[in-house]
């Protein structure tokens, strides 16, 4: 169905297509008829980025056809990394120069509680992923936390509304987290003890916001990173809050 939209470009049109994306040679084909700009991170395209992770932003070099642009980028995660190359593809055919294009990017801010980098006490690092939690969005919050250097933490609380498999879900969750090679894990909430659980040595599981707080502001230094999730219902924010560098 996104196809569909190629429909009703002018002649003169222009579709930009994402190369990584597994549609990509059934969008080329839809818009065989008009001029096209791809964009990726892993695959060939005409505007590619090397993507490299700092402790609170993603350095980018993104190569365009007839230029390159070094951008920091205030947001965490590859996806936001595509985002951002998708992003100054379009400016890029639409005129915009390359100065624009790193001053455009450059001026985003996370949005509060999304993958937000944040400074945690004691010169640890914070990711605060507290706005929501399911296991798809854990998922991709593990994949920004994983392949930081010294130690990583993640305090989890319940992930609602995942019906009657929230205790598998959870139990799985534990098990993904292992397997990234995360070195610690603190759960609060009946739910995530379950994680808990399935990860094994190196877990610990608290009854209360202070009980998580205190045993994890313990455990953070200059070389550690913490992400911090749940879903709303856990108020994992009031969490993150307190273990940012000015937090109580």
């Amino acid at each position: 169905a996104k196809a569909e939209i190629f429909a009703g470009l002018n002649d003169d049109g222009l579709a930009i297509i994402n190369a990584d994306d597994r549609f990509a040679v059934y969008w080329r084909a839809r818009a065989r008829h008009h001029r096209t700009l791809t964009f990726g991170l892993d695959r060939p395209a005409d505007v590619t980025a090397e993507v490299s992770v700092d402790r609170e932003m993603l350095e980018l070099l993104i190569r365009l056809p007839n230029d390159s642009i070094e951008v920091k980028l205030n947001l965490l995660g590859r996806h936001n990394a595509a985002n951002a190359l998708a992003a100054a593809t379009t400016a890029w055919s639409m005129g915009c120069t390359p100065e624009q294009i790193r001053c455009g990017l450059g001026n985003v801010q996370p949005i509060k509680g999304r993958l937000e980098p944040r400074r945690g006490a004691a010169g640890s690092s914070l990711i605060d992923d507290t706005y929501n939690a399911n296991p798809v969005s854990l998922d991709v919050a593990i994949q920004c936390l994983a392949p930081r250097m010294g130690k990583r933490i993640i305090v989890l609380g319940d992930m609602a509304e995942l019906g009657s498999r929230s205790r598998d879900l959870h139990s799985a969750a534990g098990e993904m987290i292992r397997h990234a090679g995360i070195d610690q894990l603190l759960t609060m909430g009946d739910m995530a003890k379950n994680a808990s659980d399935a990860f094994g040595l190196g877990a610990s599981h608290f009854d209360s916001h202070e009980a998580v707080i205190d045993a994890t502001r313990s455990l953070l230094g200059a070389d550690v990173t913490c992400l911090v999730k749940g879903s709303r219902s856990a108020e994992m924010e009031n969490v993150a809050d307190a273990l940012t560098e000015t937090g109580s």
